[in-house]
Order: structure tokens, then C-alpha cells, then sequence
């Protein structure tokens, strides 16, 4: 029960709303399409870690998440 109240306060409306707007915004820009060493699941654990961190601006977890794949390159 813990645990799922735990994740409810990490995730909620507003954090899943943009988090998924990130995401949708970062896999149809081309540099996502770049092969990098970064797997998918890794983007998208990347971008819910920063939503959890407190982050609910799109343009800083896009960011977030170029940086990622930049780093792995």
C-alpha cells in the first residue's frame, strides 16, 4: 500500500500529462532517430526520473532527455 501511494505522489496528473508530452516530442525529432546507445526504455526511465525529481516544464525535459542521448553518443 506504501508503495502505491508513493508512486501516486511521484506521478501524478500534471507530471504523467507532461512527461508524456516529452516523450512524445523527443521520439519524433529526428535526433531521436540518430542510433545512439540508449535504449528506449532508458529515454523514457530518463524522462519519469526527471518528472519525479520535480521537473513539469516540457522544454526542460526535452532537454533533459537530448542531453541523455548527447552524453551516450
Amino acid at each position: 500500500m506504501t508503495a502505491s501511494i508513493e508512486l501516486k505522489q511521484k506521478y501524478d496528473a500534471t507530471k504523467v500529462a507532461v512527461g508524456r508530452q516529452a516523450w512524445n516530442e523527443v521520439v519524433t525529432d529526428r535526433r531521436f532517430l540518430v542510433p545512439k546507445s540508449v535504449t528506449q526504455l532508458e529515454k523514457a526511465e530518463h524522462i519519469l526520473q526527471t518528472a519525479s525529481s520535480g521537473v513539469r516544464d516540457l522544454d526542460r525535459l526535452k532537454t533533459s532527455a537530448f542531453e541523455k542521448l548527447d552524453a551516450a553518443a
